[in-house]
């Protein structure tokens, strides 16, 4: 891996609200992480996780997830991936009705990822929640409890509670 390879959000190009650009964008860092979790490549795995929820918990107000990405998460990761969690959170607190995809996916949608979104949403009606609320390093993949720590420490910089 190149040393100046910080963000891979320069080699897929971050989501710019173009919606089909962006999607493909999305889905491309969706398949990275599969990629890297499948051939044991963890600092692959770990930035392509991590930049993809961050495309997903901070830039709020778009769903760059869609039904199709959620089918091949649900199908490719492990069950206990953060950014399965991330995908059942962001159903449960932004998913609006009548989005052109769902009628055509809803089929394909997996039994454990309906069963966590109900449950989940059971958690969010006693506890409501906006989008801009979440945050990220919940769902960030951290090798150690130092760069959890060190994460949590970044997230409170950039969101001061007032």
């Amino acid at each position: 891996m190149p040393e100046d390879f910080d963000d891979l959000s320069s080699m897929t190009g971050m989501p710019n609200g173009v919606e089909g650009e962006s999607t493909a964008a999305a889905f491309l860092l969706l398949k990275a992480c599969v990629f890297g979790d499948r051939f044991l490549a963890y600092d692959f795995y770990q930035r392509a996780h991590n930049t993809f929820v961050d495309w997903n918990v901070l830039n709020p107000g778009w769903p760059w997830v869609t039904w199709e990405m959620v089918v091949y998460a649900f199908e490719n990761l492990a069950d206990d991936t953060p950014l399965l969690a991330m995908m059942v959170d962001l159903q449960c607190v932004y998913w609006k009705r009548g989005w052109k995809e769902e009628k055509e996916l809803f089929a394909s949608l997996r039994k454990d990822f309906l069963f966590k979104a109900m449950l989940r949403s059971i958690h969010f009606r006693e506890n409501p929640m906006e989008i801009g609320d979440m945050k990220e390093c919940e769902f960030h993949v951290h090798p150690t409890e130092a760069e959890r720590e060190w994460c949590q420490n970044q997230e409170r910089e950039r969101f001061p509670e007032t």
